[in-house]
């Protein structure tokens, strides 16, 4: 958007709102750029963290939370569900 249209053409709330826009696009590559540091650096260094963020949080985000029993006996569930299927298919009885 070119700056001439942006001051004459736009409302407040629309400059606003495109403002916004702008900035979540921005940060968005930012926490791009923060996985791809973090893959090179390795897991036991800590977290960038953006001044618009708060430390404790994306620290506590970065840390890996065990999985819980619900989750293991869902994904072990889906697990033998999909086995089934494929010995089904495998013997041409689906």
């Amino acid at each position: 958007m070119s700056p001439e249209y942006f001051k004459r053409s736009l409302r407040p709330y629309e400059a606003e709102a495109y403002i916004k826009g702008v900035d979540m696009r921005n940060r968005a590559g930012y926490n791009q750029a923060r996985m791809i540091c973090d893959m090179w650096r390795g897991k036991d260094s800590e977290p960038i963290v953006f001044p618009w963020e708060n430390k404790e949080e994306v620290i506590n985000a970065s840390k890996p939370q065990p999985p819980t029993k619900e989750q293991i006996n869902d994904l072990m569930d889906w697990g033998a569900n999909a086995l089934e299927k494929i010995k089904k298919q495998k013997h041409g009885q689906e």
